[in-house]
């Protein structure tokens, strides 16, 4: 009998094992160190002590959080020349993060990683057009969409990552190695370039429709909170 285990793609054999030892024998103990030698640390579920590490995290940011939250509304001048540099980083990473998910996808065909990947690509691909669009950053080579639809941009890409969170959450626990990896690695990528030209192509259409989530160029009105907050609605969900 081969023993499989089970990861968050599903199951997979575990590599080296020709037969289910005896629960509590020297062997078994051996053996359930045997697939996480030879298997991608990243399919399984966190250990209590990673689970500790990341809480850790999660703390110390909503500890800078709060800590810089007074500065929040502090006026500041020239900040324009720094959007184009958080814009190139945010979207190095997020492209990055998507190509790592795909390789995760080539090796344990889940589902539920394609998707996550498709988040992250969707993300990364509405960067460069909410840069292009803010409001003074390339308003001398004559780009100037204005500030709602820089802010109906973010607004998208906001509450789109946390829909993909969600669908990746919800995704089967399984994988099937049997099928070539690249054909759904293609469609995927084509998918989420057309859904965020399509996003876009509707934002910049429907400018005289769009929401009012800026008061003028640096003050956001009530409405802009609702984004943030419906995106941690669906992160919870998650």
């Amino acid at each position: 009998m081969t023993t499989s285990i089970r990861t968050l793609g599903g199951l997979v054999p575990a590599p080296g094992l020709a037969s289910t030892p005896m629960p509590g024998s020297a062997v078994g103990g051996a053996a359930d160190a045997a697939p996480r030698r030879g298997a991608l640390a990243a399919m399984f579920h966190a250990t209590p002590t990673q689970a500790g590490v990341a809480v850790v995290v999660a703390l110390a940011l909503v500890a800078a959080l709060v800590g810089t939250a007074p500065f929040a509304r502090q006026p500041t001048q020239g900040t324009e020349i720094l959007v184009p540099a958080y814009a190139a980083a945010s979207f190095v990473l997020e492209i990055l993060t998507a190509a790592l998910l795909f390789a995760m996808f080539h090796v344990q065909r889940s589902r539920a990683l394609l998707r996550l990947a498709a988040g992250y690509l969707f993300a990364a691909l509405m960067v460069p057009v909410w840069a292009l669009t803010f409001p003074g950053v390339f308003s001398t080579l004559g780009v100037d969409a204005g500030s709602q639809t820089t802010a109906a941009i973010a607004a998208v890409r906001r509450l789109g990552f946390p829909l993909f969170v969600l669908g990746y959450a919800l995704a089967p626990d399984c994988s099937d190695t049997s099928r070539s990896s690249l054909v759904p690695i293609l469609r995927t990528v084509l998918a989420v370039a057309a859904l965020a030209a399509v996003c876009l192509w509707l934002i910049f259409a429907g400018q005289a429709l769009l929401p009012g989530y800026m008061a003028d160029d640096r003050n956001v009105t009530m409405l802009w909170y609702r984004v943030p907050a419906i995106a941690m609605v669906l992160y919870g969900i998650a």
